[in-house]
């Protein structure tokens, strides 16, 4: 299967986007295609051995909408900020054309001073056509609606732009109609017949219904750019150049041109380019762009530092590890970008209302006209109500309100250390019932410190020894406490062959002749042969919270080796705001159950699970599954399998490798804090879509009637160039409702 990106023209509203996406999804070999009216995007993923990119792109135009396969270099802002040119241009002239015809058309209601070679009923020819060429110069300005709308027709499947075109056109040509009517009588000096034709000259409905389409999709076009702010601060926190130093050299090359290896320098005030290890020096890092905690870090030799980290104060050398699309920042984006273009759930409601919407609109204006010219015989005020409901019904604050709430929520949430892997995730995030959270690395700092080691065969420089020895083979955080506890100590290291790793349980290896083992009291009573009893230790070590590794061999035990692993300042408050939001909170531990119900009791969760093996991780998802949504919060490593499980997988990264395959959300900071402002802003997103729905569904409901004019017994009328302002409001009221999701404030620190 292969995933592209495709750039699409010629969307304006909700109905273009369920047009393409239902046409794409009838292709043979499409397995799952998402549209996106807010960017003007296509994704695709399909099985190149049943369909080509070229069937894609023509399937595409065969609806009427253009398709270009997206350029792996191509910003897709930089079509909006094109689109908002073009859109700005079209605008600025057609106020400027909009002015005077507005002024000449409505001068006599209005009371304004009209020159008199124009007032009088001998000139009426002469002023209508100046307004008819005004009228058409908006129309010839604005007429990619026509285009657009004609198309949309063609291939019968109206949008926006039909409804827009079909009432500026009809009023256009009717106008048009009852100005040839009025050169006849001008031709006759039947000029009093003429002057009372001129009511029924609608040129001003038309231009204006354009200029205010066209104010209002430039309102919505700003506003969408906003949406983006979040992804473009990513964007200009990655620097275009970086310093290597080559044979003591240093020289400035293009971001693009660094290689996995090279020797980066970074001096106060610099960003850091690329991913990588500090070779030499030392300073304070800021990388609230990655993790959202203001706190500088301190690094020096030996540390990693990712890009777009701010360097604080000294300079140092690192090794580039990540380059390119590899690095921090550049997996971040992606990753925000991906989970913005998607589509939750809830949009499926906007996609099935669009996709009849506007034939719907078309059948109600032609009642409309039918229903009036029956009973009044008044075509002028009949033709006003049926382009007024054509020009209000509009759907784009439908097809708007998720995709800009996700935009909003998705690069707000990137801003604080949350990224959401799509926007399924995001919707469904906020209706957890049940976090089941690992403890090592995620309530607790995973640096773990040796507190005690207790002799019972051996000397403690023995015990050491042979237990470094082991554990130098070792990737696990336990592992890299007891190296450098020994390296600090200047214990001596053994060599060892044959060393195995046991998930869960512990490590094994022969050192002169000798196997030895170092694990937990399971792993010991599975090995041990010989009569000795440490439960009492163990379980001593444990009610104070405390890791034990038990280092001995089949007949003999070394001693006990205690460590402890600090708990998170703000895992404690965490696990309150969780209460607070009735949600359960479950602590899975490889320790016993003593020292798993330690770190419970000082944190306050609900229950501890002790000596729960990787494996059998997937099977506490599955039981607790059954009390409602689960979440599990890990490292990713050893929880990938309790991870893709649980309906939501959240992985505790560290800021250096976001990219984790088997969760749905990734904490870039480590911190459990925001794993609480994740369901927290997945709620408000929720709510968000939910109230602009609701108030365009609303909208719609009480606009149709109203541009009909079914309250018109009562005075309550729309106009169409009213109708045309209150199409536009309504879209630029959704856009506005989604970006008060950028006031999201984090959980409050103590």
């Amino acid at each position: 299967m292969k995933k592209e990106l495709y750039d699409i023209t010629g969307m304006s509203c909700a109905s273009c986007q369920v047009r393409v996406q239902t046409a794409l999804e009838k292709v043979e070999g499409v397995k799952e295609v998402n549209v996106n009216l807010l960017s003007n995007s296509m994704s695709v993923v399909y099985d190149e051995s049943k369909i080509e990119k070229k069937n894609i792109i023509k399937s595409v135009k065969a609806v009427g909408y253009g398709a270009s396969l997206r350029e792996e270099d191509k910003d897709p802002r930089d079509n909006n900020q094109k689109i908002k040119k073009v859109m700005g241009r079209r605008l600025i002239l057609s106020v400027f054309f909009w002015i005077p015809l507005f002024y000449l058309s409505m001068g006599k209601m209005l009371s304004f001073p009209i020159p008199s070679f124009l007032s009088s009923s001998e000139n009426t020819l002469l002023l209508m056509s100046i307004i008819g060429m005004l009228s058409l110069i908006i129309v010839i300005i604005n007429f990619n609606y026509f285009i657009s709308g004609t198309k949309a027709l063609f291939h019968l499947s109206p949008n926006m732009d039909s409804l827009v075109a079909t009432g500026a056109g009809v009023s256009f040509i009717y106008s048009l109609y009852q100005t040839v009517r009025i050169v006849i009588y001008s031709i006759n000096q039947d000029y009093s017949s003429a002057a009372s034709l001129s009511s029924s000259v609608f040129f001003e409905s038309s231009g204006t219904i354009l200029t205010l389409i066209t104010l209002g999709k430039y309102i919505e076009t700003l506003a969408k750019n906003k949406t983006g702010n979040q992804i473009e601060k990513l964007l200009r926190l990655s620097p275009k150049t970086a310093v290597i130093l080559k044979d003591d050299k240093e020289s400035t090359i293009n971001i693009e041109d660094v290689k996995i290896g090279d020797l980066v320098v970074v001096k106060p005030g610099q960003i850091v380019p690329v991913d990588g290890l500090i070779v030499s020096g030392s300073s304070s890092l800021d990388e609230s762009s990655i993790t959202g905690e203001s706190m500088p870090k301190d690094k020096t030799a030996g540390d990693i530092v990712t890009s777009s980290s701010l360097n604080l104060n000294g300079a140092f050398v690192f090794k580039a590890t990540k380059v390119g699309k590899d690095t921090t920042i550049n997996q971040i984006i992606a990753l925000v970008e991906e989970a913005a273009s998607s589509k939750a759930p809830i949009s499926k409601i906007a996609d099935k209302v669009s996709k009849i919407f506007v034939p719907i609109v078309f059948l109600i204006s032609v009642l409309t006209f039918a229903l009036w010219i029956s009973f009044t015989h008044n075509f002028d005020s009949s033709l006003n109500y049926a382009i007024s409901v054509l020009v209000i019904s509009c759907p784009c604050a439908l097809g708007l309100a998720t995709p800009v709430a996700i935009m909003v929520a998705t690069g707000k949430s990137a801003s604080i250390g949350v990224l959401y892997k799509n926007a399924e995730i995001l919707e469904y995030n906020g209706g957890v019932d049940v976090v089941l959270l690992d403890k090592t690395g995620t309530i607790t700092e995973g640096v773990l410190e040796v507190t005690d080691i207790k002799e019972i065969d051996a000397k403690k420089e023995e015990i050491m020894s042979t237990l470094s020895s082991l554990e130098n083979y070792s990737e696990h955080p336990l592992g890299k406490a007891i190296i450098k506890k020994a390296k600090d100590d200047n214990i001596i290291f053994y060599p060892v062959s044959s060393f195995s790793y046991i998930p869960g349980k512990g490590i094994a290896g022969t050192i002169d002749s000798k196997q030895y083992f170092a694990g937990n009291l399971s792993y010991f009573k599975e090995l041990y042969r010989g009569n000795a009893d440490i439960s009492k230790e163990i379980e001593a070590f444990s009610k104070n919270g405390k890791t034990s590794l038990i280092v001995f061999s089949e007949n003999s035990i070394l001693g006990i080796v205690a460590l402890r692993d600090k708990i998170k300042d703000r895992s404690k408050e965490a696990i309150l705001n969780l209460k607070k939001m009735n949600i359960k909170t479950i602590i899975l531990s490889g320790d016993n159950k003593e020292t798993a119900e330690a770190v419970r009791l000082e944190i306050g969760a609900d229950e501890a699970i002790g000596e729960v093996l990787p494996k059998d991780k997937g099977e506490v998802v599955k039981r607790y599954q059954k009390e409602g949504s689960v979440m599990m919060v890990g490292d990713g490593v050893n929880d990938a399998l309790a991870l893709s499980l649980s309906d939501i997988g959240v992985a505790m990264g560290d800021g250096s490798d976001i990219a984790i395959d088997s969760a749905d959300i990734v904490i870039s900071g480590g911190e459990l804090s925001s794993v609480v402002d994740s369901i927290k802003m997945s709620k408000k997103a929720l709510s968000n879509i939910k109230s602009s729905l609701f108030w365009a569904f609303f909208y719609n409901t009480l606009a149709i009637p109203l541009a009909s004019g079914a309250f018109a017994f009562i005075g309550i009328f729309l106009t169409p160039s009213i109708a045309a302002l209150c199409m536009s409001f309504s879209s630029i009221t959704v856009v506005l409702n989604a970006l008060r999701l950028n006031l999201f404030k984090r959980s409050e620190t103590k």
